[in-house]
């Protein structure tokens, strides 16, 4: 079961990394070929879910539980960091009408909640689980 939940948080972290660049990203550019604030929002979502799909693959391979624990705890500390990215941390479009308020911000949030309730389960499973002799 543990190994189930890694790697669906493994598969939602790697959704939420290439998600933002691809699905569900900031604004374009403007007419005049200069980004908005909410790429930066973007950026800075991308690579923190890229470090969390990094942490769950250690995770997944580490067989020791308490460190693998750990990484769960930085995963989900992580994940919680990232859902205030954009909006809170790096301010964002004016227009709440616009893409990175209507599409990127609701669906970073959502991915951000699903990861830490993942990562804490695993994390909880990996702390308590029995060493085999």
């Amino acid at each position: 079961m543990k190994k189930i939940l890694n790697i669906i948080l493994l598969a939602v972290s790697a959704a939420l990394c290439a998600g933002v660049k691809l699905v569900f990203h900031a604004c374009p550019k403007t007419d005049a070929g200069m980004w908005m604030h909410c790429h930066d929002a973007e950026n800075w979502v991308c690579g923190l879910a890229g470090g969390m799909t990094l942490l769950a693959l250690l995770m997944l391979l580490l067989r020791n539980g308490k460190l693998a624990g750990v990484f769960g705890a930085l995963t989900a500390v992580c994940a919680a960091v990232t859902a205030f990215v954009p909006g809170k941390i790096v301010k964002m479009c004016m227009m709440d009408s616009m893409r990175c308020h209507a599409a990127m911000k609701p669906a970073v949030i959502v991915c951000c909640i699903l990861i830490v309730l993942l990562a804490v389960c695993c994390a909880v499973m990996r702390f308590t689980e029995k060493t085999e002799n």
